[in-house]
């Protein structure tokens, strides 16, 4: 269970694409109201928003050419929701049969029993190594590996 590595710059261009288009329709909507209603705060909120984006569409290109992400694949073997906090615990098993425990936030949702690749952002700590954080920068259901396992197991 691999990723298919021509796949990795390619998911990272697909969630810089989509950011790009929130922002520019953003700033594009500002521009627009603030035209009818003459409202220069909402422009300038919206400016804001699309500032944001292309800082984190920047950020994403940095990402890809410079390869400072990791990727772990497996699936998902639990997932535990606590209803009072805006945290998960997901237990995620690699390929290898190594068990990983993470602390993700709700709006990440990994199911129990798919395929998933996880993309961690390396950083550079104080004494020069490179280590790998619980920084997710994106994920990616496996779904053919879901449906191949599946017509396996009738």
């Amino acid at each position: 269970m691999v990723c298919v590595p021509s796949s990795y710059g390619l998911y990272f261009a697909k969630e810089a694409f989509v950011h790009g288009a929130i922002g520019f329709f953003c700033v594009l909507f500002g521009y627009i109201y603030e035209f009818v209603t003459d409202e220069q705060i909402f422009l300038l909120m919206n400016l804001c928003i699309g500032v944001g984006t292309v800082i984190r569409i920047v950020s994403l290109l940095h990402t890809i050419k410079m390869h400072d992400y990791a990727e772990l694949t497996g699936a998902c073997t639990k997932r535990e929701v606590s209803p009072l906090t805006k945290k998960q615990k997901i237990i995620f098993q690699s390929a290898d049969q190594t068990e990983y425990h993470f602390t993700f936030d709700k709006n990440i949702i990994l199911l129990s029993g798919h395929y998933y690749c996880l993309y961690f952002r390396y950083v550079a700590n104080l004494s020069g190594e490179e280590k790998i954080t619980p920084d997710l920068v994106a994920y990616e259901e496996l779904s053919s590996l879901n449906k191949n396992l599946s017509s396996k197991n009738p």
